[in-house]
């Protein structure tokens, strides 16, 4: 079996972020849900619906405008999935 693959997509709470998480899911990748912390009841949303239909989904409350909350999100993300192998950068 092939090892997990991992995807944290920022601006994940909707739009084009949104659509990203979805189908990266749907292709077997476990998805790091990135938004502000101002979106936590969106990205809970978006969790519940990729983890209903047998994904994994995990949320990173962080603004990626901040230096830190950015390298504070990756190593969360690394811990609690075993690395980072996609990025996707969106505004919200």
């Amino acid at each position: 079996m092939l090892p997990l693959r991992v995807a944290l997509i920022t601006g994940a709470s909707r739009g084009i972020g949104r659509s990203i998480a979805h189908r990266l899911s749907r292709e077997g990748f476990a998805i790091a849900l990135n938004d502000l912390p101002t979106q936590h009841s969106a990205l809970s949303v978006i969790q519940q619906e990729i983890t209903q239909n047998g994904g994994r989904a995990t949320i990173q409350l962080a603004n990626v405008a901040e230096e830190q909350d950015v390298k504070n999100m990756v190593g969360e993300v690394s811990n609690e999935l075993g690395g980072l192998d996609v990025v996707s950068l969106l505004n919200s």
